[in-house]
């Protein structure tokens, strides 16, 4: 995670210094609570790309990681997970530590009245609706994604996967192990290994086998669900959901995978799209596509996309109503329907700057990169079917995020709003409160948590 601690660093120096100074800059998008009513906000610290919500008997659950996505200061009083009244934004009750440790919390389960949950601390964690502990295992690494629920043979388990290279399923009433897998050269803890020793390799340690949520799939047709990991350093990773056997592995030299892997039914075949990236050394472009696999592991081909001058994917996709998947660029939105690029709707906006050094005038697009959709699509201003797309930097102004909100059934931007400040969390689309309107949450750099009423 230094790595994102210095591009944002970077970010900021690049538009200050060499992209917009402060006579060039277009003006900020309008505040989205200039346009939407805001319900509440409360401060939970920061989340991140991999953040969810959860809602459950009148609480809603969010992980935090703190005020710091690494807690290279060995403590953040922040970290951990929250529960909250999502009618007024009160934190009813927290399951953040307060220890010495790096208790960052990304994604969350809940089943029945529990609620499951990793953390940096290399702990994985079953808890109450009111944050009290029920059983606690020792990991062997930071758990960086939410996990995932299956059934063997009628019986609960949940699986939750180690950034340095173990997925694990457990029971999820003790936490006892079910069965585990391990990387090839897998080198976290294990069951025997001196604790100590490991916390101090793990705290100096930054690796991402395991980062995002999985996709589950029967892919061996033995009734019980597998896990489909697009894992670091560039391989889609198939296991075993009954006993943590590998099935397969696809290892890419030429393509670069994102994090985004997307379940498909084509004709009743089950298919896994994965985004990807293929740079062209010759003509200096990137060729984005969708990677097609079938269940057995092979390349059945690919959907291209865009030919680009950025290797940027969206870090996630929308699944629509209607068998339709859509997927974003920097400047674009496309919609696939089966094996088929249907429609492209245009959402990017340029501003031209020119340099301190030179005085030739360039075109930048103000959307950042790894761009983020809403959780559902909406009625949006009397307007079906809009989504939200949410860009963590603006360009143009780099100290605030903005949404971008885009008609699907008339094909247009219609409207862009900026938020209190840079954003990492898929924005939340829901009646959160139930009162029957649709509202969005969204976390920003401030490390609040907002509620607004879109209509």
């Amino acid at each position: 995670m230094y790595m994102k601690i210095l591009l944002i660093v970077l970010v900021s120096l690049f538009s200050t210094l060499f992209i917009a100074p402060e006579s060039q800059k277009p003006p900020s998008y309008l505040a989205i609570g200039q346009v939407h009513s805001q319900l509440w906000k409360t401060d939970i610290g920061r989340t991140s790309f991999r953040s969810n919500v959860c809602i459950n008997k009148n609480v809603l659950v969010i992980g935090s990681n703190g005020d710091y996505f690494r807690d290279g200061s060995l403590i953040d009083l922040k970290s951990g997970v929250y529960f909250i009244n999502p009618k007024t934004g009160k934190i009813l009750h927290s399951a953040a530590q307060g220890k010495w440790g790096d208790f960052d919390v990304n994604g969350t389960l809940i089943y029945g009245d529990r609620v499951f949950f990793g953390n940096d601390n290399e702990e994985f964690i079953c808890a109450n609706l009111y944050g009290n502990i029920i059983w606690k295992n020792l990991a062997s690494g930071d758990i960086e994604a939410e996990p995932v629920m299956i059934d063997i043979d009628g019986k609960k388990a949940i699986v939750y996967a180690t950034e340095l290279g173990e997925v694990k399923a457990v029971n999820p009433e003790n936490g006892k192990s079910l069965w585990s897998y391990f990387t090839p050269g897998f080198s976290g803890w294990r069951e025997g290994d001196s604790r100590p020793i490991f916390k101090v390799k793990a705290f100096l340690s930054s690796t991402e086998s395991f980062f995002t949520k999985p996709v589950l799939a029967d892919v061996n047709k033995d009734g019980v669900c597998d896990i489909i990991y697009s894992s670091l350093p560039n391989d889609i990773v198939c296991i075993s959901g009954r006993n943590g056997a590998l099935l397969w592995c696809i290892s890419q030299k030429d393509d670069s995978y994102s994090y985004n892997i997307d379940y498909k039914k084509i004709d009743g075949i089950t298919e896994f799209w994965l985004s990807t990236s293929t740079y062209n050394s010759q003509t200096k472009k990137s060729y984005l596509s969708i990677t097609r696999i079938n269940e057995m592991g092979e390349i059945l081909g690919k959907i291209p996309i865009q030919e680009s001058s950025s290797s940027s994917f969206s870090l996630n996709s929308l699944s629509l109503d209607d068998g339709k998947r859509i997927y974003a660029t920097e400047d674009s939105l496309f919609i696939v329907e089966s094996l088929n690029l249907k429609n492209t709707i245009y959402i990017g906006d340029t501003f031209h700057v020119k340099s301190y050094w030179d005085t030739e005038e360039r075109t930048v697009n103000r959307v950042y990169r790894d761009q983020l959709f809403s959780s559902h699509s909406f009625k949006y201003k009397g307007q079906d079917n809009c989504i939200a797309l949410l860009s963590q930097y603006d360009l143009a102004n780099y100290e605030n995020g903005f949404l971008t909100i885009v008609s699907l059934n008339n094909k247009k931007v219609v409207a862009r709003l900026a938020l209190p400040g840079v954003s990492e969390m898929p924005p939340q689309v829901g009646d959160f409160n139930s009162d029957g309107i649709t509202d969005l949450l969204v976390n920003c750099s401030d490390g609040r948590l907002y509620c607004y009423q879109l209509n």
